[in-house]
């Protein structure tokens, strides 16, 4: 990519275009590293796949039409299955890596301190909805969390201004890359 057309790219103000310009143009994304060490060591804590996982899931999040929706992103990489999963249910392999992530993430872990896999909660979740209802899931009921969790939340761009993501750059290496964040919201 020259640097003229890097420049083009990223004056596009928004997010998802700046992405359509990028797959219009005939580039691809493919995951390199994260940024972040001990939050890249947690990932690998919870599934040595997590890394690439949550890569292939925010490279379909970040495409023009997304719907930020987590099952629909999980969904899409189900489809094209980058790990090759020969089990009878590939949805069901996919999204049991995701209800992990947010269980997980709901119950302790966070991306700068070194994840040991005990929870800070330890009885259940309470879940305020916008009418005010107060729903409390107990851990007797992981699956209905989990289920919870995955069919409750969405991804969030996170803005350009204060860490460039989303913004292209030509690193020393001489590749352009470019900086996707895992932000994750609730829906509800």
């Amino acid at each position: 990519m020259s640097d003229s057309e890097l420049s083009e790219i990223n004056d596009i103000e928004d997010h998802l275009p700046r992405m359509g310009a990028l797959i219009e143009r005939g580039y691809g994304l493919e995951y390199s590293n994260i940024e972040h060490n001990t939050f890249r060591n947690n990932l690998l804590f919870l599934d040595t796949c997590m890394p690439q996982f949550i890569a292939h899931c925010l490279i379909c999040d970040n495409l023009p039409n997304s719907t930020s929706s987590i099952k629909s992103a999980v969904e899409t990489v189900a489809a094209q299955n980058p790990f090759h999963f020969t089990g009878s249910n590939v949805v069901a392999f996919y999204e049991h890596k995701m209800k992990v992530l947010l269980l997980d993430s709901a119950l302790g872990m966070t991306p700068a301190k070194e994840w040991t896999g005990r929870y800070d909660a330890n009885g259940g979740y309470l879940v305020v909805k916008k009418d005010g209802d107060i729903v409390c899931y107990h851990f007797y009921n992981r699956n209905d969390v989990e289920d919870y969790l995955y069919n409750n939340t969405r991804f969030e761009r996170a803005s350009r201004g204060r860490y460039h993501f989303g913004s292209l750059y030509c690193a020393n290496d001489g590749e352009v890359y470019i900086k996707l964040n895992l932000q994750i919201r609730f829906t509800k």
